[in-house]
């Protein structure tokens, strides 16, 4: 049986090859040029992936928020037309 940490070195170095990033809601509010409410109304409504939370801090793989617009884009073209137009993020400071 490997031992706890050459697993985690293993998986360290499987994500580093597939380099899938978290993103933070900051980030998702600009790729999809989204306020920030409607992410997590999104989020609250069941629509949007889960999250990976750290500590207090929700964070999302890139693949799954870009694989959510796919599917998004094939349900409601207007819905991912409208995210064209839609002002910026706004972003709390804590």
């Amino acid at each position: 049986m490997p031992n706890l940490s050459s697993a985690l070195s293993q998986a360290v170095q499987a994500e580093i090859q597939n380099h899938d990033p978290l993103w933070v809601i900051r980030d998702i509010c600009q790729e999809l040029h989204k306020s920030r409410a409607t992410v997590l109304r999104l989020r609250q409504s069941g629509e949007f992936p889960r999250p990976i939370v750290i500590g207090k801090h929700p964070s999302w793989r890139r693949s799954a928020v870009l694989a959510f617009l796919a599917s998004k884009e094939r349900d409601d073209p207007v819905l991912v037309a409208q995210t064209e137009t839609t002002t910026s993020c706004t972003v709390e400071v804590a």
